[in-house]
């Protein structure tokens, strides 16, 4: 119910959907998104608008946002640079180019049907906010969606193997600061 209740920032909760699909978690995708479509069918009921006319408005909002019309762009997303590499794509094909590319490795993972460890799990968490990251528009307080990443770290300050408890502690603090 949280998580569908964080697709209404669909940049942050649509980062936990998108890995619940690459883990086939698909009891828990789909109560997230039942969320949504009740809450959309009671406001819809209460405003006295139809369901398409309200989802048409969204779409268009988020053209708007993403288009070329109105050149938004966050600390992170790649989508201007493609936008201006190849002028006759709007922000929107941009982002969903580079979103589709990004996810390849998970889309053929998921289709291998590799289960995955509960690291491997929270790598590709972290995986997929590094794509929303990436893809689109961000500000730097939505750098909170890198903390699974901080935490599935293997590697130096944070790695068992290669430093005492302390220092993996006070190496994941300083990370997760830096975040």
């Amino acid at each position: 119910l949280l998580l569908g209740l964080s697709l209404f920032k669909p940049h942050i909760g649509g980062i936990a959907l998108v890995w619940a699909l690459f883990e086939r978690r698909w009891r828990l995708a789909g109560i997230a998104m039942m969320v949504p479509i009740v809450l959309l069918a009671v406001f819809c009921a209460r405003a006295g608008i139809w369901p398409v006319a309200a989802i048409a408005g969204y779409a268009h909002s988020l053209a708007v946002l993403h288009g070329d019309q109105v050149p938004f762009t966050g600390h992170t997303d790649l989508a201007p640079w493609l936008a201006w590499a190849a002028p006759g794509m709007t922000g929107l094909i941009c982002s969903l180019a580079v979103a589709l590319l990004l996810v390849t490795p998970l889309i053929v993972a998921s289709v291998r049907g590799r289960a995955s460890s509960g690291r491997d799990a929270l790598a590709r968490l972290a995986f997929c906010g590094v794509v929303s990251l990436l893809t689109v528009r961000h500000l730097s307080y939505d750098f909170i969606v890198l903390f699974p990443l901080v935490a599935a770290w293997r590697t130096w300050p944070c790695s068992a193997t290669h430093r005492p408890r302390l220092e993996r502690v006070m190496g994941g603090a300083l990370i997760a600061y830096l975040v």
